[in-house]
């Protein structure tokens, strides 16, 4: 537990297994403090090349702005460069080459081309969500790097039921395997306040509550 300045305290639940009975528990506290869900898909899914783009300038520029130079997302140029400094042969550097152009290749066909097939992508598969708003970008409450779709959701019987179904607190929350649809990483909202931030994939995850909701907090049986 800790208490920031503006009295919020954190409380840290990286690594817990939290499942069964008491994910439950903790789920139904979470709904009732919150009116909004976000969740998060990653690997170039839900988002246009444009927008990928566009996010990861914006998170260089942030970088570049706070004077933090390791994890800028290098272009192409700057891995060709790179590929000269360490290549000892022509033939090593056009195997690298190569390479870099099959993998770009492979990360961009998980692209949807303009964003009007992003409605249509949103309204085919994800139609059961009530989604408020969407955006791309590199930051999130719980992760920073690569670009993901953000889906900022109003609570419904859909999303619960999804949570509910959760093996543990972080296993996605939305899986659809015909599409490779992974939605996880979720975080909890109250009135645009942020209550729970979860990263799913490094199993760690924090509460941020008032003094009220951590004296309902400490009597649940986690």
């Amino acid at each position: 537990m800790f208490i920031n300045d503006k009295n919020i305290i954190t409380v840290n639940l990286d690594g817990k297994i939290i499942q069964g009975d008491a994910l439950k528990t903790l789920l139904e506290f979470c709904f009732s403090y919150s009116d909004s869900i976000s969740l998060s898909q990653s690997n170039n899914k839900g988002m246009t090349k444009i927008e990928s783009d566009q996010a990861k300038d914006e998170y260089n520029e942030y970088l570049k702005q706070n004077e933090i130079y390791e994890g800028l997302t290098p272009t192409f140029e700057d891995k060709l460069t790179f590929f000269k400094e360490i290549a000892e042969t022509e033939e090593e550097y056009n195997t690298m080459v190569q390479k870099e152009k099959e993998a770009r290749e492979k990360i961009e066909s998980n692209f949807i081309k303009s964003k009007a097939e992003v409605i249509s992508y949103i309204n085919e598969y994800l139609k059961e969500l009530t989604i408020n708003n969407r955006y791309v970008t590199c930051m999130t409450p719980s992760t920073h790097g690569a670009p993901v779709t953000i889906y900022y959701c109003t609570i419904n019987d859909y999303l619960k039921e999804k949570f509910y179904q959760m093996y543990d607190l972080f296993d996605p929350v939305i899986r659809i395997e015909e599409q490779d649809i992974v939605l996880d990483n979720p975080s909890f909202y109250n009135k645009g306040k942020l209550m729970l931030s979860v990263c799913s994939h490094e199993n760690y995850g924090t509460l941020f509550l008032d003094e009220v909701q951590y004296d309902e907090f400490k009597k649940l049986i986690l």
